[in-house]
């Protein structure tokens, strides 16, 4: 074996990676805000302990899928922000405004 149990464990960072490598990322917004994707990919290319070249492609792998998910997240935030925008932007038509066609009211209707 070319890394240390306590590598992969749950609660390390590179362990999530692993998580998210495997399980095909089911990742959600919580954990993949606490995910450091720089120092995750400077953790995997120089490790402190050697590591297989099969678990270092692993891990790029579930640090690929993870920035993926983290970029569906923002996508989506962008979304629901800019349908709020829309949304308190729009003008809404009452009767006494004139049509988009007709540029003045005629005499009769003012007087």
């Amino acid at each position: 074996m070319f890394y240390s149990n306590s590598l992969l464990s749950r609660k390390s960072p590179l362990g999530q990676i692993w998580i998210a490598a495997m399980m095909q990322g089911s990742i959600n917004r919580k954990k993949a805000a606490l995910i450091d994707i720089r120092d995750i990919c400077a953790r995997i290319l120089e490790p402190e302990l050697p590591l297989a070249l099969r678990l270092s492609g692993i891990l790029m792998g579930g640090a690929v899928i993870v920035y993926s998910k983290k970029v569906t997240f923002l996508l989506e935030d962008a979304k629901a922000f800019m349908a709020k925008i829309n949304a308190a932007l729009v003008v809404k038509r009452d009767d006494k405004t004139l049509p988009r066609e007709k540029g003045q009211a005629r005499l009769v209707s003012i007087l």
